[in-house]
C-alpha cells in the first residue's frame, strides 16, 4: 500500500540520517582525540620531569 510504502522511504531516510550523524560524531572526536593528544603529552612529561605544580592542580590540568 501507499503508506506502507510511504513509511519504509522514511525508515530508511531515517536509518540513512542516523549513520551519517555517527559517522560525522566519530569523525569529530577522532580530530578532537588528536588534536589534545600533544597537550596531554606535553601535561605528562611537565608532571615527570618538574615539580612546579602540586599533584591536585597537575591531576586537575590532565583530566
Amino acid at each position: 500500500t501507499l503508506i506502507w510504502g510511504r513509511e519504509q522511504r522514511l525508515l530508511r531516510m531515517l536509518t540513512e540520517a542516523e549513520a551519517t550523524k555517527q559517522k560525522l560524531t566519530d569523525m569529530l572526536v577522532h580530530d578532537l582525540k588528536n588534536r589534545l593528544s600533544p597537550i596531554m603529552i606535553s601535561l605528562s612529561l611537565v608532571r615527570e620531569r618538574t615539580s612546579v605544580f602540586e599533584d591536585r592542580e597537575l591531576d586537575e590540568l590532565l583530566r
